[in-house]
């Protein structure tokens, strides 16, 4: 039975790819019609799949290798497989910013170069409200519990900024 935490999908051109726990589906838009199906790997219960350009990237667990993943892109509609590169991590999803795949997971964040594999940065934040010029902007509470504040992190860096601060309401400074 697949986890439902693995049910997502991404549409490219016609088609959509979806992932269904055990396996990835490749149907029409217009009609659902199942074009193709492909097995993920061997005892996982789903990847993260994002869409670029014409195919998809997938961002799965390496086979036999605990927390340890890989990336590789999906060809659509026929679900032809080439491997991209390995990574130390297996994130519970991921997005594409340009040429860099940010994976995330419950407060872990890696990001990775598209073009050659490289890691670029780790332990960003999990959770952001948004990207914008090249930015995960995010706000959080302070470790002081009195301000709350919005940063950024350079997504291709990794670099961390704060830029704004502010009293909570009903703290004293």
């Amino acid at each position: 039975m697949p986890s439902t935490i693995w049910l997502n999908g991404v549409a490219v051109k016609e088609w959509f790819v979806v992932s269904l726990g055990d396996k990835v589906l490749c149907m029409r838009q217009e009609n659902g019609q199942i074009l193709k199906r492909a097995k993920s790997p061997a005892g996982e219960p789903g990847v993260s799949l994002a869409n670029r350009e014409d195919h998809v990237v997938v961002w799965s667990s390496a086979e036999r290798a605990a927390f340890a993943g890989r990336v590789y892109k999906l060809s659509v509609p026929e679900l032809d497989e080439l491997a991209l590169f390995s990574t130390d991590f297996f994130p519970l999803s991921h997005a594409i910013f340009g040429d860099v795949v940010v994976g995330r997971s419950g407060g872990r964040v890696d990001a990775y170069s598209l073009t050659d594999g490289k890691k670029l940065w780790r332990d960003g934040q999990w959770n952001w409200s948004g990207v914008f010029d090249g930015a995960i902007y995010f706000s959080e509470q302070e470790p002081d519990g009195k301000h709350a504040s919005v940063n950024r992190i350079h997504i291709k860096t990794g670099e961390r900024e704060k830029l704004y601060e502010e009293l909570l309401l009903g703290t004293a400074p």
